[in-house]
């Protein structure tokens, strides 16, 4: 455990489960915890598999293949540097997420390391986001293994969408009431 986890866990526990966590620390600041790594690490084995399959095409072609095969390994090359950019842009949306009142700020880190720091009057609103791997929004979930996990998402004036958390109804509602005692509105259902 890193000392930006035990630091995290000085307050009161709003949300844990495999996705995300959301502490309220006793100094006032909301620490949001949600960092894909899942699909993140996904991406990475994916786009080394897909660099070893071009390298390897490309010294058969090296030892006297067809030309031809140089095409199906640049497709391999391409398609790993597509996977290495698309685990770039969910890192600008995924992280430890800070968001201090009494400071009027919200920091941004990922991996230890801080990608930036916006006043909190650039934030424009949290909402909750459907995942678009659940439910179809009529139908009913037949247990409550299948109530169907959101997003919890920042919305910047600048366009961007930060990713707070994800969890259930019940577990979001708790970190919304916080954010709008923060003065952050929730919009949306």
């Amino acid at each position: 455990m890193s000392t930006d986890d035990e630091e995290a866990e000085q307050g009161l526990r709003l949300l844990h489960n495999s996705d995300a966590e959301v502490i309220a620390r006793d100094d006032g600041v909301l620490v949001c915890v949600c960092m894909g790594h899942d699909l993140d690490l996904a991406l990475h084995g994916l786009a080394a598999l897909a660099t070893v399959l071009g390298l390897v095409i490309t010294l058969i072609v090296l030892a006297g293949a067809p030309k031809l095969l140089l095409s199906i390994s640049s497709t391999w090359f391409v398609s790993a540097a597509a996977m290495v950019a698309w685990a770039r842009v969910r890192r600008a949306r995924h992280g430890r997420f800070e968001i201090d009142g009494a400071r009027g700020e919200l920091r941004h880190l990922y991996r230890g390391k801080l990608l930036g720091v916006a006043p909190l009057a650039e934030v424009a609103g949290a909402s909750r986001l459907r995942d678009a791997t659940d439910l179809e929004p009529d139908e009913r979930p037949r247990s409550m293994r299948e109530v169907p996990r959101r997003w919890l998402v920042l919305q910047l004036r600048d366009g961007r969408r930060l990713r707070l958390a994800r969890g259930l109804p019940w577990e979001l509602a708790r970190v919304e009431k916080v954010l709008r005692e923060e003065g952050i509105a929730i919009v949306g259902p």
